[in-house]
């Protein structure tokens, strides 16, 4: 489920200086066949230390992140669950971060009783190479 956007986040420490990130939604994870890393909590990652793992990465598109203190929504324990849905879970879900590269489709929805997640596109700001640029 796509949330819909946010706004456009720096990300500090970033490689070139000039990356930054936008939320893509919420509810929802790349394929797992994009998936790059995946930093799993407790232990995990911030979400400054997620966006600053995917600057790193090169093939690095998109990042997921489950906050610290999230907690699933309330859910009916004996509800059906449609197929193709995943989820992260417990302790693992406490500063949960996943890099992926792209395509960052078909989305895998994640489960009712998964904990809360946010995915990120991350913008690589490309630089101009003027010594490459021969004079006129």
């Amino acid at each position: 489920r796509r949330d819909g956007r946010g706004e456009r986040m720096p990300i500090e420490g970033g490689a070139q200086g000039d990356e930054d990130f936008v939320s893509e939604g919420d509810g929802f994870t790349c394929p797992s066949k994009s998936e790059l890393k995946n930093f799993p909590g407790p232990t995990g990652k911030s979400l400054l230390e997620c966006s600053q793992e995917c600057v790193k990465e090169p093939d690095c598109a998109f990042f997921a992140h489950w906050p610290r203190g999230a907690r699933p929504p309330q859910h009916d324990a004996g509800a059906p669950v449609a197929d193709g849905v995943t989820g992260v879970e417990g302790e693992e879900a406490e500063n949960a971060c996943r890099l992926y590269k792209e395509p960052c489709e078909p989305n895998e929805i994640l489960s009712p009783t998964a904990h809360p997640n946010t995915v990120y596109k991350l913008s690589r700001a490309r630089s101009f190479a003027w010594d490459r640029v021969e004079a006129c």
